[in-house]
């Protein structure tokens, strides 16, 4: 599985993935890995009212369904990780490894 990483320290993720979404186009998928720091994303999408895929807890979204459900702003507001991929993701990011920001 390959992953494109680009870090944005100063910019929320909605905004983010609005910037980027004409590169999305080849990223088919979305993994959400935290919101808010919280690994269990799939509860969080779910509370909200949609309905995603999930491997260990963790959302699966389509890339340009993700950037949709950012434009109603109910989602990412917290320390959030997102992570884009060609292929779809089978298991959550190991509970060891974490992305840090300054």
């Amino acid at each position: 599985m390959s992953f494109t990483f680009t870090f944005k320290p100063s910019i929320r993720i909605p905004a983010f993935l609005e910037a980027i979404s004409d590169s999305l186009v080849g990223h088919k998928w979305a993994f959400v890995a935290t919101i808010d720091s919280s690994r269990d994303t799939g509860s969080n999408f779910r509370h909200h009212g949609y309905t995603v895929e999930e491997a260990d807890g963790c959302a699966i979204v389509p890339a340009s369904e993700l950037v949709e459900i950012c434009k109603q702003g109910k989602i990412f507001f917290g320390f959030d990780e997102v992570w884009v991929s060609t292929e779809r993701p089978v298991a959550c990011v190991p509970s060891q490894f974490s992305v840090v920001g300054p």
